[in-house]
């Protein structure tokens, strides 16, 4: 993906390095950077705890779509890989009519030019709703039963708000969030995810570990840097 290489690049020139996860340090100790590395949490984390009490208070999302907390599933799907191939994206919207639960989705312009490229009829429980913003997102990701993405930043996010998610991707960059049960990932193929459908209704049962930090991700750096420079 462009932004990986730009990751990389980046990071190669860089003096300091806050990362999320022991797993982050690794991947970077591995190609080739051993300075400069501080495990520090997931600066989403901080902004997930702040903006999710802000979205229960401003957002007017689910009321305005008539939704009932926990009844509903959300869905963003707008990567490349799952958009620019008609079966993919074919298959992904005919797993999303197995589901007998409403489900949410704004929908990314690069997908809706898609869905009429390809001429995909949209399941009935599909409903297609304008992108929304960041409290909106949030709002609706809260009180999901459960996410299905493509998205990185999603997936990190549905885990902050305790929310099981299903990933139509073929790999994940969170690998902490899938082996600790709460994040499955199926790719488009129907089985895979008829049986992480299966898994997620006791999601919730299982244990929420704090894997990118306590939330203060902000101070830990601005002291970091206080020292440094």
């Amino acid at each position: 993906m462009p932004e990986e290489i730009n990751r990389v690049l980046t990071d190669q020139i860089s003096n300091w390095l806050f990362v999320p996860s022991q797993v982050s340090k690794m991947n970077l100790e591995k190609e080739g950077i051993k300075n400069g590395i501080y495990v520090v949490g997931d600066i989403m984390y901080d902004a997930i705890l702040h903006n999710s009490k802000r979205a229960k208070e401003y957002s007017t999302t689910t009321k305005e779509l008539y939704l009932e907390s926990k009844n509903y599933l959300l869905a963003t799907i707008h990567r490349q890989e799952n958009t620019d191939d008609k079966n993919r994206l074919l298959s992904i919207f005919q797993i999303f009519s197995l589901i007998k639960n409403k489900i949410i989705l704004p929908l990314h312009p690069r997908t809706r030019n898609k869905i009429i490229e390809y001429q995909i009829k949209v399941p009935e429980n599909v409903l297609l709703i304008n992108p929304v913003g960041y409290l909106d997102m949030i709002d609706l990701m809260q009180n999901s039963f459960a996410v299905l993405t493509d998205s990185g930043g999603v997936q990190k996010e549905a885990y902050y708000l305790n929310v099981p998610c299903i990933t139509f991707r073929d790999e994940s960059e969170w690998i902490e969030t899938v082996e600790v049960g709460w994040n499955f990932i199926v790719g488009a193929d129907k089985n895979k995810f008829l049986d992480a459908y299966k898994k997620v209704q006791n999601v919730r049962n299982l244990e929420h570990p704090q894997l990118y930090g306590d939330g203060r991700t902000a101070e830990k750096i601005v002291n970091i840097l206080k020292e440094k420079l």
